[in-house]
């Protein structure tokens, strides 16, 4: 026995951690290679109704790749590195890209999907993709991964959770005796406020994307834009003019979204960003879309200062 040179398994688990650490370390604390006993109380939460409750050794002895919590220290999620065969997570299934001749580890891997998702912890497995960089800034040192969605996505949802449930009252209270369809419309600009909140708070993506369009809407006072979002799911067929069903999402690998925006000044400009379903239904639309539409405003942003030659 001899003290290991290293808490990470691999350089590449250790360049990871340094990615995750760069963009969420200044609010939250990152913590690798977290024992599962240190997430879950197992002597209390293992009963007999649990479908993994006959794997409770496994559970003691295993760990998690990288935790997000609380400053206090109130786990928010858990992210597992999958190096080995590239998979990811959809809901609670492990889905492997590659083939393995040990059935352990997509078993494994499918008990603590169920385990922490069952137990209220938003649980991620990502391979390399969910680490390929989407978005840089070189002037804030910024570069934003899938995995910088997927944190901002889970927590900007919970702080908007929080908020809702802490303001509702005083909302109704505060819509009480409009005519019904004021009361419905007040309602609903409060909670979109409160969701636009939360985002801007939490997620880089959408934060960026509001600094652009700023910008713009600053430079370019009086403009108008359209913004168009289309949403496809692979490897299901979908044509422009049809809308996926939900069953769509349920079954594709991934979720492509194309976003266009047309600038009364600037033209028209479009991306296309794919994303591998990972998550809850809806997770992988939603950092599709923030990514797409932070990247066409990058292009309208950059055309503006082409067009004023501001290099």
């Amino acid at each position: 026995m001899r003290l290991r040179s290293s808490i990470f398994g691999s350089g590449k688990e250790t360049e990871l951690f340094h990615a995750i650490q760069s963009t969420w370390g200044d609010r939250f604390l990152i913590l690798p290679q977290l024992p599962w006993t240190a997430l879950f109380d197992l002597g209390k939460s293992m009963h007999a109704s649990d479908s993994v409750a006959d794997s409770s050794e496994f559970f003691r002895k295993t760990s998690v790749d990288y935790v997000i919590a609380t400053r206090q220290g109130e786990p928010l999620l858990a992210i597992e590195f999958d190096g080995l065969l590239q998979g990811f997570s959809r809901r609670s299934e492990y889905v492997p890209r590659e083939q393995t001749d040990n059935p352990r580890r997509k078993r494994n891997l499918r008990l603590k999907l169920e385990y922490a998702l069952q137990h209220g912890l938003p649980f991620f497995v990502v391979g390399s993709e969910e680490f390929r960089e989407w978005y840089s800034d070189e002037e804030d040192g910024l570069e934003l991964t899938i995995v910088d969605g997927l944190i901002g996505y889970t927590l900007s949802n919970r702080l908007f959770a929080q908020r809702f449930h802490a303001g509702a009252e005083d909302a109704l209270r505060d819509a009480t005796g409009l005519p019904a369809n004021e009361r419905t419309e007040s309602l609903q600009n409060w909670a979109d406020g409160l969701e636009v909140e939360s985002l801007f708070e939490v997620s880089p993506f959408y934060r960026e994307t509001q600094r652009f369009e700023s910008q713009l809407s600053e430079a370019y006072q009086g403009s108008s834009y359209q913004e168009r979002a289309r949403l496809s799911f692979l490897p299901e067929p979908s044509h422009d003019d049809e809308q996926p069903g939900r069953e769509s999402v349920l079954v594709a690998e991934s979720v492509r979204c194309r976003c266009s925006i047309r600038h009364s000044e600037l033209g028209e400009r479009s991306a296309t960003v794919a994303v591998r379903n990972i998550g809850q239904p809806g997770t992988a639309e939603d950092i599709s879309t923030q990514i797409a539409e932070l990247l066409v405003w990058r292009k309208l942003w950059r055309a503006h200062k082409k067009a004023r030659g501001l290099g």
